[in-house]
């Protein structure tokens, strides 16, 4: 597809595993991945430089009281689970957040979910 050649194109890049759990450190920042709920495995991630901090959902379905309906109550998600994929605090207290939402689909976070969130306004795109 590009015309170069596989090892010119492996010298390019440095492969890193994206490991849940165990931080990244990459030029001074530090990764650090998470799952999130979808209906297909996925996952985000936070990275830290310096002083700063950026949170990228990965596609994820944020609404709790439909979670705790759909999965708790039939027995499907523990609560130390739901209150992994579902902790505001841990993902909006960034300085810049990245995450996908929806308007029709069941299977994004609505909108206006988010505006409810104190860490919103300032630093959701």
């Amino acid at each position: 597809m590009t015309g170069m050649k596989p090892e010119v194109m492996r010298s390019l890049f440095t492969f890193r595993p994206a490991i849940v759990g165990a931080p990244l450190k990459v030029n001074g920042a530090i990764f650090s991945f998470f799952y999130s709920l979808h209906t297909i495995p996925c996952i985000g991630f936070v990275v830290r430089y310096l002083d700063k901090s950026i949170y990228f959902s990965g596609d994820t379905y944020y609404d709790p009281e439909a979670v705790s309906k759909k999965f708790i109550e039939a027995g499907d998600m523990t609560k130390e689970r739901f209150d992994d994929l579902m902790n505001m605090d841990f993902k909006f207290n960034h300085d810049v957040i990245l995450h996908e939402a929806g308007v029709y689909i069941n299977i994004f976070v609505k909108f206006k979910t988010f505006r409810s969130h104190q860490f919103i306004p300032q630093s959701l795109y």
